[in-house]
Formats: C-alpha cells, structure tokens, sequence
C-alpha cells in the first residue's frame, strides 16, 4: 500500500514503517471535528497531554495509580515513565517511530511502560496476556516489531518467538531481579525527559485484533486518537470527576482497556485500580476495599456479580461500563435488581479505538445500545450504502473523529466503505436514533470482548471450540433418520453423564418428554444444583423428528423454537438466554433472510438480546440444514433435573 497524504504537518519519527504501510488516503474514512474540543493542534504527544499536564494542572500529588502493590501519584508516574523513556532510547537504541512491543498484565509497570514509548516518540504494540509465541509471531512480523519491555513472568512465549523475529532487536524485562532489568536500569536513569515532540497524525499504536485464529488485523491509531477517544465518550456519557476511582477487567491491551484503565482517568485528574488477574469475586472485593467509583467489565462478568453482590458493601460504586460484546437485557435488569446501578451499554471496536455509540443511565432504553455519541455519526445501511427505513435491519455504518486504518491490509477496503467505517454489526434504529443489536454480519465471534475468526468446515469448529476432555467425550453420529446426534459417550445407556465442570459440578442431560426417541439429540445440558444450561445444536425439525421447512428463515424459527422447549425444561425463559451460536450455510442467504429472521427473533424472544455469533459453515452433518443454534442459558434460581432426562 502506498504512504499516505500527510496534511497536519511533518513526522517527527525517522523510522516511517508504520506511515509508509498505511492506506492511501482515498481509503480512509470521513474524519470529522466538528465539536470545539475535538479541534487539536498540528503537533501533539499523547503523553504529554495525559501525564505532563496534569502537574501543571495542579495534579501531582494526586493518586494516579492504585494497585495491591500500594499507589502511585501522578507526579511518580511521570517520575518513573521518564526513566523508562530514557532506558528505551539510551540501553536500547530506541529510534522514533520505532515499534515496541509491551508485554504485561494491567500494573503500574505496564502503564508506565505504555507512558514511557509515547514520550519517546515510539509506537505501542501491547498484546494481550494469554497469547502464546505463534500468535506473537504474527505480530511482531506483521508490525515489525524491534524492541520489547516484558513482565519477567511472561518472558516465556515471547522468548520462544524470538527466533523467528530477527527484527526484533532487544528485549528488557521488568520484575527480572538482574542487573540489566528494567527496573535496575530505570532506577540508574535521572527522572526528567524531553517528550518527543510528535504531530497529532503520527502514529502512537498499533493495536491488533484478538483473534486467535485467522490472519490478524493491525489496526493504526494517531496521537490524535487517542485523546480524541478521551473527548468523547467519558465526556458524553460517563463524565466522570477527579475524585472518582476507576476499576475494572480489559487489559490494557486491549482499546478498551486502554481508554477505561488508564487515559480516561488520567484526562480527568482521577485514579484507576489495576489488578493483574481479576476474577468476579475479586472485582466486588476491589470495589469494597478501594471505594471504587466507576467499573468497566463485559455482561459476562456483570451478571456474575450480581449473583455475588448480596452482602458486599457496593456503596461507593456509581457509574458501570460494558462493552467488549452485546449486553443483554436479562443481565441489565438482575444487575440494576443486585445493586440499583443502571449499567452504561456501548458499542466500540480495535478499529475505532473506543465506544461511538452508547447512553447516560438517564437515557437508557430497554433493548438499545444507545444513540450515536456527540462527534460521531451512526446510521444502519443497506447492502446499496443507503440508510435503512426504522425498524429495518442492515448494516452499521459509523463515522466521527476516529477511524479504521489498517497496516498494510487490504481488508481496509471491506471496512471503510463510501467514507463510512462498516463495522460488521447487524442493527435496526427506531425513530428517535436509537440503535438495537441484531446479530453479527460477518463470520467473527465476539467473546467476553475478544474477537474470534469463524471457522469455515463446522467440524473443525466444534473441534476448535471444544476443550480436550469434550473432545475426547463428545460423539457425533448420523442416524438412519438423518437426525444429529449429540451426547457424551458415557450416556449411551441413557443414563445421566457426569462430567467435572468448575471444581465439581455435575451435568445431567435435558430433553422434553414428549419428544422422539432415540435420546440424545438436540440435548440440553443443565448444571446439577447450578445455574447454567446448556442447549446443544438445534436444527430445523420439529421435536418429533419432522422437518419444519426447507428455507432459512423458517428452519430458524423452528430451531429457536427446540431451544426455548428445551430451555424449558430447566425452568428456563427466553431471557435467561446469554448466548446464541448460529452456524449458517450460506452468508448471503443470510444476509438475505435478515428481515423475516428478525421478525420471528422477536416474536420468539421478545426485546431480549442475548449476544450473539454468526459463523459461516461449508457444511452440516444433514444436506437439508441451513443452520444450526447453540445457546447457553443462566438462570437466576437453582433448578434441580432429577427424573427430567
């Protein structure tokens, strides 16, 4: 791809990679800054505005960090991000533009590390914890990566890369107990430095989808961006104060975390709680011990906590964020029921860097996402790029003062479509623009914030998604009667399976009684004494074994319609559902059935939105599928099976 127009004056990096491999500018979509704080300077530092600032706004004996560690003021943390910044350009051969690659858990490390490439005018690759060396290979060939700072308990995978990453020059671990730590070497460093004196379009990031699978996209984010991200949706909606205390799950390496754990409390005088490995417990015991204020986590963990918030003393928290996948409205209401906060819904994406469509807890409406933010533009287009009539569903299509550009990828063109940033989003609008989710409109899977590319042969799928002892268990088989058969080896006789899950619980399979023989498919799988079901893949036939329809529309509303009757058996509702997996034969069929699909969807589940994945298949076990449903079902009140199997 060739180098970019550049309008907003000259680069200050002299390693141009990442400029170089951006789209050209035809490419990019619409920007705009039509609100006055959105107006920046041709010249810009992310970390000057965020960090250096702040002391001369009075803020420097102010918390900025918190963590079990102890606290960190803000005139600390630029103390340390200053040393670090002079490790990466003295020890390491740090030249501007340069990539580094961050490596860590949320701490007061990764964030003066974070800090610290943005002064030297570097270009933050952070990855997530979890990923293992082939997929941090990827990355660091894709971005070129040449400099690295890690935690020393991660050093692992990273070392097991470095072999094929020979552009990869050097990397300092933190937490490494040696002479030529981070941390040593910081320690020898003078707590001054003279901030790299960047243009607003010079690249700060470059922050890479989660897949882990598929080819990884490489999204390119300005110094611009990141404070216009701190602009707009903490301005708009969250507004927060510098007396709040921020708290929450994503990493850092993640945008969301990004915006939520660390810049948007810095723009506001304010501190965040960073704990490296949260649990939901955890969470409700951070928020009690620190009076955290405002919480930024995914439905997943909202609706465990609020099975775990009786008797915890919540009565600091004021303001909780989700994003990272769809909010379902059964775990808005239990949570609200749980702690009387009513959960501020967003919508955002890597390649937007932040939330653009969301709403204040004042303006909530039941089943909605929310309404376009103030310096962004939403609107639901159909497959022409003309706007959807209200009520119609279509694609998403949103542009404002940040955007998709991709590094050196010519999936930019499928993203970025007549100027508008197409997010792959199905969604309807009522009248007074606000915006409802409706399901997925590409073959990505969205779990608990990170996006996993569908696989193609369902098989593979399955297998994939299944951990090794469901592999091992699980059999599939085709019947005379062309029905799918699911069920674990060791129900063969009908009896109940009982299989380990999260330290103990006991499964039991579930079907209604009146459905036909032989056992075993289109199965529920309950959690004895537990809360959690379990309904395996639904095709469209009846319960009795006869095929409903032949087209997609009516074979989903069948196979919704085996979901709820199994659901029922557990003493389930549609709004307990918290999940749904299509696997769908045809993409365009699909896309082509949306209207009456959803139509039957409410009908069937009312403004119940349990979020939702389409994965695109070459095939099903039986030729007359179109598709099959999974779901996976929480239900508030313990339920026993016995004698319903």
């Amino acid at each position: 791809m060739g180098a970019a127009d550049w309008t907003m004056g000259s680069t200050a990096h002299t390693d141009t990679f990442a400029r170089d491999n951006l789209p050209p500018r035809e490419q990019w979509p619409e920007l705009i800054f039509d609100l006055p704080e959105l107006r920046y300077p041709g010249r810009l530092n992310c970390a000057t505005e965020l960090l250096d600032r702040a002391i001369g706004r009075g803020w420097g004996g102010r918390v900025a960090l918190r963590s079990p560690e102890g606290e960190l003021a803000y005139a600390q943390l630029l103390d340390q991000s200053n040393r670090i910044a002079r490790v990466l350009t003295e020890d390491m051969g740090l030249a501007t533009g340069n990539r580094v690659l961050l490596r860590g858990a949320n701490s007061p490390w990764m964030a003066a590390c974070w800090f610290a490439v943005m002064k030297a005018g570097g270009i933050a690759v952070a990855t997530m914890p979890l990923l293992r060396a082939k997929e941090l290979t990827e990355i660091i060939l894709k971005a070129r990566v040449t400099h690295a700072l890690c935690d020393k308990r991660l050093d692992a995978e990273l070392k097991a890369a470095l072999p094929a990453c020979p552009m990869l020059k050097t990397a300092v671990y933190w937490r490494a107990g040696a002479p030529d730590s981070l941390d040593a070497l910081a320690a020898q460093k003078p707590g001054s430095f003279a901030n790299v004196d960047t243009a607003a379009e010079d690249v700060a990031l470059i922050a890479f989808t989660s897949g882990t699978t598929g080819k990884p996209k490489g999204t390119v984010h300005f110094h611009r961006d990141v404070i216009a991200m701190c602009d707009c949706f903490p301005r708009s909606c969250l507004m927060p104060a510098a007396d709040d205390i921020f708290c929450g799950t994503p990493p850092l390496a993640f945008t969301f975390g990004l915006g939520g754990m660390l810049c948007f409390p810095m723009r506001f005088g304010a501190s965040v709680v960073l704990v490296e490995k949260p649990t939901p417990e955890l969470l409700l015991e951070t928020i009690a011990k620190h009076k955290a204020t405002v919480c930024f986590t995914a439905p997943t963990f909202y609706r465990q906590m609020a099975q775990l918030a009786p008797g915890r003393d919540l009565r600091s928290l004021k303001k909780c964020v989700s994003a990272g996948e769809a909010l379902p409205d059964a775990t808005r209401q239990m949570f609200k029921r749980a702690t009387g906060i009513e959960i501020i819904d967003g919508i955002g994406s890597t390649e937007m860097i932040h939330i653009f469509i969301s709403h204040t807890p004042e303006r909530v409406r039941r089943g909605a996402t929310g309404y376009a933010l103030p310096g962004y533009r939403a609107a639901v287009l159909d497959d022409e790029g003309r706007p959807c009539a209200a009520g119609a569903i279509g694609r998403l299509a949103v542009k404002g003062p940040t955007g998709c550009r991709y590094l050196a990828d010519e999936r930019q063109r499928d993203y970025v479509q007549a100027g508008w940033n197409i997010t792959g989003d199905a969604y309807t609008q009522d009248g007074d623009g606000y915006f409802f989710y409706q399901a997925r409109t590409d073959d990505m899977i969205i779990s608990a914030g990170y996006n996993i590319a569908g696989l193609r042969k369902i098989g593979r799928a399955r297998e994939e998604a299944a951990g090794p002892r469901e592999r091992r268990n699980r059999a599939v088989q085709v019947p005379a009667a062309g029905r799918v058969r699911r069920r674990p080896a060791a129900h063969r006789d009908r009896k109940a399976a009982e299989v380990q899950i999260e330290g103990a619980r006991m499964m039991q399979i579930l079907q209604p009684p009146d459905w036909a023989e032989p056992r075993g498919f289109s199965n529920g799988v309950a959690v004895r004494g537990g809360t959690t079901v379990y309904v395996a893949g639904q095709v469209g036939w009846t319960g009795s074994g006869v095929w409903q329809a032949k087209d997609f529309a009516g074979q989903f509303r069948q196979a919704m319609r085996n979901v709820l009757d199994v659901l029922a058996q557990a003493g389930g509702r549609a709004e307990h559902i918290v999940r749904l997996t299509w696997y769908a034969i045809d993409r365009e069929e699909y896309l082509a059935s949306l209207a009456a699909v959803g139509a039957a969807y409410r009908e069937l589940m009312g403004r119940h939105y349990p979020a939702m994945t389409v994965v695109q298949v070459s095939g099903l076990v039986d030729a007359r599928a179109r598709l099959e449903i999974e779901a996976t079902a929480v239900i508030p009140d313990s339920f026993e099976t016995e004698g319903k199997a």
